[in-house]
């Protein structure tokens, strides 16, 4: 039920809201937003993910992928700017299947290009700002310590950083056709919690691990952006502590179909995250042969 819920209220707001969005392109508007991702930067101009804070076209609370003439914006700035809006498919930038299956699944909706020059207030404190820099400072540390090669690989495995992975690297990735390994899932999570559960589990007893389960797997969450297949085994493997710490059953299935649902309820746009088809589908393919093994 969670799975058809959270599929029924992506397709509604896909085919209405997204299409109402899109009847915006080639309108003006003035934008406040903060940057929450840096997508690309150069000497003449970038690219932006930006959190519309206020908008004379009533795009407060969505993203735009900002295409900007100042190349030195950074994590957490408030902006202020003149755009020509247009959506994401028709943009000359980009091919439709390229825009929904990059862009969408972060809630990315349309494209702004800037008309005039961008005011910009620095040293935003949000909350998304603060993680970025967290992340890349962690990144950066990692980087350090074990070497640009290592390092970038460790820091993109870890932490979904791949700003530190060096050029080549990445060409050789995509030239194998393995960049999808450089991508966190939830086997990472499962993996790096695995160890901690167990220590959690032989220190407290009852509801007292829940604390100590819940905090540290949400905080990896957030630090890694809130990717969908690393929320989906988050949120599975909360639950499933949860339900040992109160001396209850856990059902996975009903775990699954849970976690799709607050993913979806958070992100509508998360259907179009191959990452999340392909963790949500191999999850449940697992769990049912599982189930089909311990019947026979």
């Amino acid at each position: 039920l969670g799975i058809l819920a959270a599929a029924a209220f992506s397709a509604y707001n896909i085919d209405v809201s997204y299409a109402r969005l899109r009847r915006l392109s080639g309108e003006n508007d003035t934008i406040t937003g903060v940057i929450e991702h840096v997508g690309y930067t150069a000497s003449y101009g970038g690219y932006y993910t930006v959190g519309v804070t206020a908008s004379e076209r009533g795009l407060a609370g969505r993203r735009l992928l900002l295409s900007a003439d100042d190349g030195e914006l950074y994590f957490g700035d408030t902006v202020i700017c003149n755009v020509v809006l247009s959506s994401l498919e028709e943009n000359a930038y980009f091919d439709e299947l390229d825009a929904r299956r990059t862009y969408l699944p972060d809630g990315v909706v349309l494209f702004a290009e800037n008309t005039a020059p961008v005011k910009t207030v620095r040293g935003g404190v949000t909350a998304s700002a603060a993680l970025g820099r967290l992340r890349s400072r962690l990144g950066g540390i990692i980087t350090a310590g074990a070497g640009e090669d290592s390092g970038g690989l460790l820091s993109a495995l870890l932490l979904g950083d791949t700003s530190h992975l060096p050029a080549t690297a990445k060409r050789d990735f995509r030239a194998l056709g393995i960049s999808h390994l450089l991508a966190l899932s939830g086997t990472h999570l499962t993996v790096l919690f695995s160890g901690l559960a167990r220590v959690i589990s032989s220190r407290f007893r009852g509801a007292l691990r829940i604390p100590f389960t819940v905090i540290p797997v949400v905080f990896y969450m957030a630090l890694t952006g809130f990717s969908p297949s690393v929320t989906r085994a988050g949120i599975m493997f909360i639950l499933c502590g949860c339900g040992g710490a109160m001396l209850r059953g856990y059902d996975a299935f009903t775990g699954l179909g849970a976690a799709v649902l607050v993913i979806c309820a958070k992100n509508s746009w998360a259907p179009y995250d191959i990452g999340l088809l392909l963790s949500a589908s191999a999850m449940l393919t697992l769990l049912i042969i599982g189930r089909e093994n311990r019947s026979q």
